[in-house]
Protein backbone atom coordinates (compact mmCIF):
# COMPACT_ATOMS: atom_id res chain seq x y z
CA UNK A 1 0.00 0.00 0.00
CA UNK A 2 1.50 3.48 -0.84
CA UNK A 3 0.41 7.02 0.01
CA UNK A 4 1.81 9.38 -2.77
CA UNK A 5 2.26 12.95 -2.35
CA UNK A 6 1.62 14.85 -5.81
CA UNK A 7 4.63 17.68 -6.75
CA UNK A 8 4.03 20.69 -5.85
CA UNK A 9 5.84 23.31 -3.88
CA UNK A 10 3.84 23.79 -0.89
CA UNK A 11 4.81 24.48 2.31
CA UNK A 12 2.61 21.56 3.66
CA UNK A 13 0.65 19.50 2.01
CA UNK A 14 -1.29 16.73 3.28
CA UNK A 15 -2.95 13.38 1.91
CA UNK A 16 -5.45 10.53 3.30
CA UNK A 17 -5.38 7.40 2.44
CA UNK A 18 -8.84 5.51 4.23
CA UNK A 19 -7.18 2.45 3.40
CA UNK A 20 -3.85 2.73 5.83
CA UNK A 21 -5.13 5.40 7.62
CA UNK A 22 -2.09 7.60 6.55
CA UNK A 23 -1.73 11.14 7.61
CA UNK A 24 1.33 12.64 6.30
CA UNK A 25 2.54 16.04 6.66
CA UNK A 26 5.41 16.91 4.01
CA UNK A 27 7.57 20.36 4.03
CA UNK A 28 8.87 21.21 0.85
CA UNK A 29 8.75 18.00 -0.87
CA UNK A 30 8.79 18.17 -4.80
CA UNK A 31 9.20 14.43 -5.84
CA UNK A 32 7.19 11.61 -5.20
CA UNK A 33 6.93 10.29 -1.37
CA UNK A 34 5.96 6.29 -0.80
CA UNK A 35 5.33 4.49 2.17
CA UNK A 36 5.35 0.68 2.20
CA UNK A 37 4.08 -1.75 5.05
CA UNK A 38 5.82 -4.86 3.55
CA UNK A 39 3.90 -7.59 6.30
CA UNK A 40 0.42 -7.03 5.29
CA UNK A 41 -1.77 -4.44 7.27
CA UNK A 42 -0.72 -1.57 9.67
CA UNK A 43 -2.88 -2.60 12.92
CA UNK A 44 -2.75 -2.33 16.01
CA UNK A 45 -1.03 -6.09 17.73
CA UNK A 46 1.05 -6.95 14.57
CA UNK A 47 4.29 -6.42 13.12
CA UNK A 48 4.90 -3.45 11.32
CA UNK A 49 8.04 -2.47 8.82
CA UNK A 50 7.82 0.48 6.97
CA UNK A 51 9.72 1.52 4.62
CA UNK A 52 10.15 5.23 3.91
CA UNK A 53 11.93 6.32 0.02
CA UNK A 54 12.12 9.73 -1.96
CA UNK A 55 13.65 10.23 -5.38
CA UNK A 56 17.27 10.95 -3.10
CA UNK A 57 16.90 8.14 -1.02
CA UNK A 58 16.41 10.84 2.33
CA UNK A 59 18.36 8.97 5.05
CA UNK A 60 15.56 8.34 8.28
CA UNK A 61 16.56 10.89 11.46
CA UNK A 62 14.38 9.17 13.88
CA UNK A 63 10.42 7.51 14.93
CA UNK A 64 9.05 7.78 17.67
CA UNK A 65 5.37 6.56 19.15
CA UNK A 66 3.00 9.31 20.34
CA UNK A 67 -0.83 9.44 21.23
CA UNK A 68 -2.31 6.16 22.40
CA UNK A 69 -0.11 3.82 21.60
CA UNK A 70 2.59 2.15 24.26
CA UNK A 71 5.59 -0.07 23.41
CA UNK A 72 5.16 -2.91 25.18
CA UNK A 73 8.06 -5.50 23.85
CA UNK A 74 11.43 -3.86 22.57
CA UNK A 75 11.40 -0.03 20.72
CA UNK A 76 10.89 1.41 17.00
CA UNK A 77 14.18 0.91 15.47
CA UNK A 78 15.13 2.76 12.29
CA UNK A 79 17.69 1.34 9.77
CA UNK A 80 18.62 3.31 6.76
CA UNK A 81 14.62 4.24 5.30
CA UNK A 82 13.33 1.27 6.95
CA UNK A 83 11.56 1.63 10.55
CA UNK A 84 10.22 -2.10 12.24
CA UNK A 85 7.49 -1.36 15.03
CA UNK A 86 8.64 -4.18 17.47
CA UNK A 87 6.07 -7.24 16.96
CA UNK A 88 2.94 -7.04 18.96
CA UNK A 89 4.16 -3.95 20.08
CA UNK A 90 1.56 -1.72 19.75
CA UNK A 91 -1.83 -1.67 22.21
CA UNK A 92 -4.88 -2.01 20.19
CA UNK A 93 -5.80 1.67 20.39
CA UNK A 94 -5.00 4.77 18.35
CA UNK A 95 -1.54 5.44 17.65
CA UNK A 96 0.86 7.97 15.90
CA UNK A 97 4.34 7.14 14.70
CA UNK A 98 6.10 10.25 13.70
CA UNK A 99 9.23 9.78 11.59
CA UNK A 100 11.72 12.81 10.64
CA UNK A 101 14.46 12.35 7.99
CA UNK A 102 16.91 14.38 5.86
CA UNK A 103 15.13 15.47 2.40
CA UNK A 104 17.85 17.17 0.51
CA UNK A 105 15.15 17.81 -2.93
CA UNK A 106 15.57 20.32 -5.55
CA UNK A 107 14.69 22.78 -2.86
CA UNK A 108 16.63 22.19 0.22
CA UNK A 109 14.02 21.37 2.29
CA UNK A 110 16.27 21.15 5.59
CA UNK A 111 13.76 17.93 7.06
CA UNK A 112 10.46 16.07 6.10
CA UNK A 113 7.98 15.20 9.24
CA UNK A 114 6.12 12.12 7.78
CA UNK A 115 3.25 10.66 10.15
CA UNK A 116 1.90 7.58 9.88
CA UNK A 117 -1.62 6.92 12.07
CA UNK A 118 -2.38 3.63 13.22
CA UNK A 119 -5.89 3.01 13.87
CA UNK A 120 -6.30 0.39 16.08
CA UNK A 121 -9.20 -2.26 16.42
CA UNK A 122 -10.19 -5.00 18.88
CA UNK A 123 -12.94 -7.74 19.25
CA UNK A 124 -14.55 -6.72 22.39
CA UNK A 125 -15.32 -10.35 22.79
CA UNK A 126 -12.65 -11.55 23.55
CA UNK A 127 -12.67 -9.95 26.73
CA UNK A 128 -14.19 -12.32 29.50
CA UNK A 129 -15.57 -9.87 31.18
CA UNK A 130 -17.93 -8.76 28.20
CA UNK A 131 -19.90 -11.86 28.63
CA UNK A 132 -20.86 -10.77 32.16
CA UNK A 133 -24.64 -9.04 31.83
CA UNK A 134 -24.33 -4.97 33.47
CA UNK A 135 -26.83 -5.94 36.28
CA UNK A 136 -28.79 -8.89 38.30
CA UNK A 137 -31.74 -10.27 37.42
CA UNK A 138 -34.63 -9.26 39.31
CA UNK A 139 -37.99 -11.14 38.23
CA UNK A 140 -39.71 -13.86 40.06
CA UNK A 141 -38.72 -17.57 39.47
CA UNK A 142 -39.83 -18.89 36.34
CA UNK A 143 -41.02 -15.97 35.12
CA UNK A 144 -42.13 -15.25 31.36
CA UNK A 145 -39.95 -11.75 30.82
CA UNK A 146 -36.46 -12.26 32.62
CA UNK A 147 -35.90 -9.10 33.54
CA UNK A 148 -32.36 -7.32 35.17
CA UNK A 149 -32.05 -4.55 37.76
CA UNK A 150 -31.23 -1.15 36.66
CA UNK A 151 -28.46 -0.89 39.29
CA UNK A 152 -25.74 -3.22 40.72
CA UNK A 153 -27.62 -3.08 44.28
CA UNK A 154 -31.09 -4.31 43.04
CA UNK A 155 -31.57 -8.16 43.02
CA UNK A 156 -33.85 -11.00 43.81
CA UNK A 157 -32.79 -14.10 46.01
CA UNK A 158 -33.47 -17.73 44.13
CA UNK A 159 -32.55 -21.14 45.24
CA UNK A 160 -30.10 -23.17 43.18
CA UNK A 161 -33.22 -24.53 41.86
CA UNK A 162 -35.04 -21.59 41.14
CA UNK A 163 -32.33 -20.28 39.54
CA UNK A 164 -31.26 -23.50 37.00
CA UNK A 165 -34.75 -23.75 35.85
CA UNK A 166 -35.12 -20.10 35.24
CA UNK A 167 -32.31 -19.06 34.17
CA UNK A 168 -30.45 -22.43 32.60
CA UNK A 169 -31.19 -24.94 29.66
CA UNK A 170 -31.89 -28.03 32.05
CA UNK A 171 -31.90 -28.81 35.64
CA UNK A 172 -28.24 -30.37 34.86
CA UNK A 173 -25.14 -29.24 36.69
CA UNK A 174 -22.85 -27.51 34.29
CA UNK A 175 -19.18 -27.62 34.27
CA UNK A 176 -18.11 -25.29 31.53
CA UNK A 177 -19.67 -23.53 28.79
CA UNK A 178 -23.33 -24.17 27.58
CA UNK A 179 -25.98 -22.55 25.34
CA UNK A 180 -28.69 -20.89 27.34
CA UNK A 181 -30.54 -19.13 24.70
CA UNK A 182 -31.97 -17.37 27.97
CA UNK A 183 -33.45 -13.72 26.78
CA UNK A 184 -33.70 -10.38 28.98
CA UNK A 185 -35.79 -7.47 28.36
CA UNK A 186 -34.41 -4.59 26.74
CA UNK A 187 -31.06 -6.57 26.45
CA UNK A 188 -29.90 -7.78 23.14
CA UNK A 189 -28.44 -11.46 22.67
CA UNK A 190 -29.26 -14.58 24.90
CA UNK A 191 -27.95 -15.27 28.42
CA UNK A 192 -27.35 -18.32 30.64
CA UNK A 193 -26.52 -19.21 34.67
CA UNK A 194 -22.63 -19.43 34.39
CA UNK A 195 -21.02 -22.82 35.24
CA UNK A 196 -18.09 -22.79 37.81
CA UNK A 197 -15.49 -22.79 34.77
CA UNK A 198 -16.99 -19.47 33.27
CA UNK A 199 -16.64 -17.88 36.51
CA UNK A 200 -13.27 -18.52 37.02
CA UNK A 201 -12.71 -16.81 33.91
CA UNK A 202 -13.46 -13.65 35.36
CA UNK A 203 -12.49 -14.82 39.06
CA UNK A 204 -9.78 -16.50 38.54
CA UNK A 205 -9.55 -18.97 41.75
CA UNK A 206 -9.41 -18.18 45.88
CA UNK A 207 -7.81 -15.18 46.63
CA UNK A 208 -7.58 -14.04 50.46
CA UNK A 209 -6.69 -10.40 49.75
CA UNK A 210 -6.08 -9.48 53.67
CA UNK A 211 -2.86 -11.87 53.63
CA UNK A 212 -3.39 -14.25 50.25
CA UNK A 213 -2.84 -17.34 51.76
CA UNK A 214 -4.38 -21.10 50.57
CA UNK A 215 -8.11 -21.23 51.12
CA UNK A 216 -9.35 -24.34 52.35
CA UNK A 217 -11.47 -24.79 49.17
CA UNK A 218 -10.52 -27.19 45.61
CA UNK A 219 -8.30 -24.45 44.04
CA UNK A 220 -6.31 -22.27 45.88
CA UNK A 221 -3.22 -19.82 45.58
CA UNK A 222 -0.33 -20.88 46.64
CA UNK A 223 0.08 -20.30 50.71
CA UNK A 224 1.94 -17.10 50.93
CA UNK A 225 1.06 -15.73 47.73
CA UNK A 226 1.47 -11.44 47.75
CA UNK A 227 0.82 -11.65 51.63
CA UNK A 228 2.57 -8.05 51.68
CA UNK A 229 1.53 -5.26 49.48
CA UNK A 230 3.57 -3.76 47.14
CA UNK A 231 4.89 -6.89 45.92
CA UNK A 232 4.54 -9.06 42.66
CA UNK A 233 4.26 -12.93 41.83
CA UNK A 234 4.04 -15.66 38.72
CA UNK A 235 0.46 -17.52 39.23
CA UNK A 236 0.38 -20.72 36.84
CA UNK A 237 -2.55 -23.15 37.65
CA UNK A 238 -4.63 -25.96 36.63
CA UNK A 239 -8.03 -24.36 36.99
CA UNK A 240 -10.20 -24.53 34.35
CA UNK A 241 -11.70 -21.30 32.56
CA UNK A 242 -14.33 -20.92 30.05
CA UNK A 243 -16.25 -18.04 28.16
CA UNK A 244 -18.41 -17.66 25.06
CA UNK A 245 -15.99 -16.28 22.30
CA UNK A 246 -15.46 -19.42 20.30
CA UNK A 247 -14.59 -23.00 20.56
CA UNK A 248 -11.41 -22.60 22.03
CA UNK A 249 -12.64 -20.78 24.68
CA UNK A 250 -15.81 -22.94 25.94
CA UNK A 251 -13.86 -25.60 25.26
CA UNK A 252 -15.87 -27.60 23.38
CA UNK A 253 -13.30 -30.39 23.02
CA UNK A 254 -13.12 -31.08 26.41
CA UNK A 255 -9.72 -29.06 26.79
CA UNK A 256 -10.34 -26.06 28.84
CA UNK A 257 -8.23 -23.19 29.01
CA UNK A 258 -5.83 -22.61 32.26
CA UNK A 259 -5.10 -20.20 34.96
CA UNK A 260 -1.30 -18.35 33.71
CA UNK A 261 -0.99 -14.90 35.38
CA UNK A 262 1.26 -12.32 36.60
CA UNK A 263 -0.25 -10.83 39.63
CA UNK A 264 0.82 -7.61 41.93
CA UNK A 265 -0.86 -6.50 45.04
CA UNK A 266 -1.39 -2.75 45.50
CA UNK A 267 -3.02 -3.03 49.26
CA UNK A 268 -5.27 -5.89 51.10
CA UNK A 269 -7.98 -4.24 49.01
CA UNK A 270 -6.57 -4.03 45.58
CA UNK A 271 -5.44 -6.17 43.16
CA UNK A 272 -3.87 -6.05 39.56
CA UNK A 273 -3.29 -9.26 36.76
CA UNK A 274 -1.79 -9.70 33.66
CA UNK A 275 -4.36 -12.64 32.91
CA UNK A 276 -4.32 -14.83 29.71
CA UNK A 277 -0.77 -15.01 29.30
CA UNK A 278 1.20 -15.59 26.04
CA UNK A 279 -2.78 -15.80 24.17
CA UNK A 280 -4.31 -13.76 22.26
CA UNK A 281 -6.94 -12.62 24.84
CA UNK A 282 -4.23 -11.76 27.19
CA UNK A 283 -5.75 -8.87 29.56
CA UNK A 284 -5.00 -6.47 32.17
CA UNK A 285 -7.31 -6.78 35.57
CA UNK A 286 -8.01 -4.73 38.33
CA UNK A 287 -10.03 -5.99 41.32
CA UNK A 288 -11.34 -3.11 44.12
CA UNK A 289 -13.08 -4.36 47.33
CA UNK A 290 -15.04 -1.36 48.37
CA UNK A 291 -17.24 -0.56 51.23
CA UNK A 292 -17.89 -2.92 54.14
CA UNK A 293 -20.36 -5.60 55.67
CA UNK A 294 -20.41 -4.03 58.58
CA UNK A 295 -22.32 -0.90 56.69
CA UNK A 296 -24.09 -3.47 53.74
CA UNK A 297 -22.18 -1.43 51.48
CA UNK A 298 -19.68 -4.13 50.20
CA UNK A 299 -18.89 -4.04 46.61
CA UNK A 300 -16.35 -6.03 44.04
CA UNK A 301 -15.97 -3.77 41.10
CA UNK A 302 -13.80 -5.53 38.40
CA UNK A 303 -12.19 -3.97 35.35
CA UNK A 304 -10.69 -5.67 32.27
CA UNK A 305 -8.78 -4.25 29.30
CA UNK A 306 -7.38 -6.58 26.19
CA UNK A 307 -3.89 -5.43 25.67
CA UNK A 308 -3.57 -6.75 21.84
CA UNK A 309 -0.21 -8.53 23.28
CA UNK A 310 0.29 -12.04 24.09
CA UNK A 311 2.51 -11.14 27.02
CA UNK A 312 4.65 -14.16 28.77
CA UNK A 313 3.85 -14.28 32.33
CA UNK A 314 8.17 -13.52 32.14
CA UNK A 315 7.22 -9.97 29.99
CA UNK A 316 4.41 -9.48 32.55
CA UNK A 317 6.91 -9.20 35.09
CA UNK A 318 9.30 -7.33 33.42
CA UNK A 319 7.24 -4.92 31.65
CA UNK A 320 5.37 -4.18 34.91
CA UNK A 321 6.35 -5.61 37.94
CA UNK A 322 6.07 -3.92 40.71
CA UNK A 323 5.95 -0.67 39.43
CA UNK A 324 2.26 0.62 40.58
CA UNK A 325 1.96 3.32 38.21
CA UNK A 326 2.56 1.40 34.79
CA UNK A 327 -0.51 -0.75 36.36
CA UNK A 328 -2.41 1.75 37.19
CA UNK A 329 -1.59 3.54 34.04
CA UNK A 330 -3.41 0.98 31.78
CA UNK A 331 -6.86 2.17 33.39
CA UNK A 332 -5.99 6.31 33.04
CA UNK A 333 -7.60 6.78 29.46
CA UNK A 334 -11.02 4.55 30.20
CA UNK A 335 -14.47 5.62 29.30
CA UNK A 336 -16.50 3.86 31.72
CA UNK A 337 -19.80 5.14 32.77
CA UNK A 338 -23.41 3.79 32.59
CA UNK A 339 -23.84 5.54 29.27
CA UNK A 340 -21.90 2.83 27.75
CA UNK A 341 -22.79 0.39 29.94
CA UNK A 342 -19.57 0.08 31.20
CA UNK A 343 -17.74 -1.04 27.96
CA UNK A 344 -14.53 0.95 26.12
CA UNK A 345 -14.67 -0.44 22.83
CA UNK A 346 -11.61 1.78 22.02
CA UNK A 347 -9.41 -0.11 24.37
CA UNK A 348 -11.49 -3.46 24.24
CA UNK A 349 -12.25 -2.86 28.17
CA UNK A 350 -14.91 -3.84 30.76
CA UNK A 351 -16.19 -3.23 33.90
CA UNK A 352 -18.51 -5.05 35.73
CA UNK A 353 -19.61 -4.27 39.72
CA UNK A 354 -21.19 -7.16 42.03
CA UNK A 355 -23.23 -5.68 45.01
CA UNK A 356 -22.72 -7.90 48.85
CA UNK A 357 -26.14 -8.11 49.06
CA UNK A 358 -26.73 -11.22 51.62
CA UNK A 359 -28.75 -13.97 51.10
CA UNK A 360 -31.75 -15.91 52.15
CA UNK A 361 -31.37 -19.17 53.94
CA UNK A 362 -33.80 -21.34 53.11
CA UNK A 363 -35.92 -20.03 50.10
CA UNK A 364 -36.12 -17.73 47.05
CA UNK A 365 -37.29 -14.35 47.95
CA UNK A 366 -37.63 -10.49 47.30
CA UNK A 367 -35.05 -9.35 50.10
CA UNK A 368 -32.50 -11.11 51.94
CA UNK A 369 -32.63 -11.82 56.10
CA UNK A 370 -31.97 -9.27 57.78
CA UNK A 371 -29.16 -10.36 59.72
CA UNK A 372 -25.65 -9.71 60.61
CA UNK A 373 -23.99 -13.18 59.09
CA UNK A 374 -25.82 -12.84 55.89
CA UNK A 375 -25.66 -8.79 55.20
CA UNK A 376 -22.42 -7.32 54.23
CA UNK A 377 -21.10 -10.05 51.56
CA UNK A 378 -21.88 -11.31 47.93
CA UNK A 379 -22.64 -14.55 46.92
CA UNK A 380 -23.71 -15.45 42.69
CA UNK A 381 -24.68 -19.08 42.14
CA UNK A 382 -23.50 -21.02 39.02
CA UNK A 383 -25.16 -23.56 37.27
CA UNK A 384 -22.56 -26.50 38.61
CA UNK A 385 -23.63 -28.55 41.64
CA UNK A 386 -21.26 -30.00 44.65
CA UNK A 387 -18.45 -28.18 46.15
CA UNK A 388 -15.76 -28.83 42.90
CA UNK A 389 -15.53 -30.76 39.88
CA UNK A 390 -14.94 -33.95 41.81
CA UNK A 391 -17.02 -33.68 44.69
CA UNK A 392 -20.55 -35.61 44.59
CA UNK A 393 -22.47 -33.59 47.59
CA UNK A 394 -25.14 -33.13 45.69
CA UNK A 395 -26.79 -31.27 48.10
CA UNK A 396 -24.56 -28.38 47.34
CA UNK A 397 -23.95 -26.18 43.99
CA UNK A 398 -21.21 -23.79 43.78
CA UNK A 399 -21.40 -20.02 44.38
CA UNK A 400 -19.01 -17.19 43.63
CA UNK A 401 -18.15 -15.51 47.24
CA UNK A 402 -16.25 -12.60 48.20
CA UNK A 403 -16.51 -10.54 52.24
CA UNK A 404 -14.28 -7.96 53.47
CA UNK A 405 -11.25 -10.53 53.36
CA UNK A 406 -11.89 -13.22 50.83
CA UNK A 407 -12.72 -13.56 47.36
CA UNK A 408 -13.53 -16.96 45.24
CA UNK A 409 -15.78 -18.85 43.31
CA UNK A 410 -15.13 -22.81 44.19
CA UNK A 411 -17.11 -22.32 47.54
CA UNK A 412 -20.49 -24.50 48.30
CA UNK A 413 -23.55 -24.08 50.28
CA UNK A 414 -27.16 -25.48 50.04
CA UNK A 415 -28.95 -25.24 47.45
CA UNK A 416 -32.13 -24.45 49.25
CA UNK A 417 -30.55 -21.17 50.08
CA UNK A 418 -31.53 -18.01 48.19
CA UNK A 419 -28.87 -16.46 46.69
CA UNK A 420 -28.72 -13.31 43.69
CA UNK A 421 -28.10 -14.24 40.41
CA UNK A 422 -25.66 -12.31 37.57
CA UNK A 423 -26.20 -14.06 33.82
CA UNK A 424 -23.27 -14.24 31.42
CA UNK A 425 -24.21 -14.01 27.51
CA UNK A 426 -24.18 -16.97 25.39
CA UNK A 427 -21.72 -15.92 22.47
Amino acid sequence: MTATIPSNNTDCYTYSSATASYTLNVTKIDHALTLSQTSGSVSAGSSATITVTDCHDAALLSAAATGGSTIRIGSITVSGNTITVPTNGITPANATITVTCAANDYYNAASATYTLSITGSVDIKMNPLWYVALYNMTNVPSASTLTMGSNSTQCYYYTWADAMATFSNSSISKLGYYQGNKTIKSQSGTWHLPSVYEMNSIIPSSINPTNWVADNVYVTFPSGFLETDGVGATLNKTVSLSFGYNDTTKGISGTYMTENSYWYRKSEREFYAIRFCGSDYCSIWKYVLSGSKSTNSLLLTITSKLLGVPLTTSQASSTFGTNESKWEAEFDNLTLSAGNSFIDNTYGAVQRTFYGAGDRRGDSGATSNDNESNRGRGIYWTATEGSGPSNTNLNDANFMHFIDNALYTSHNGGKTWGFPVRLFRDN
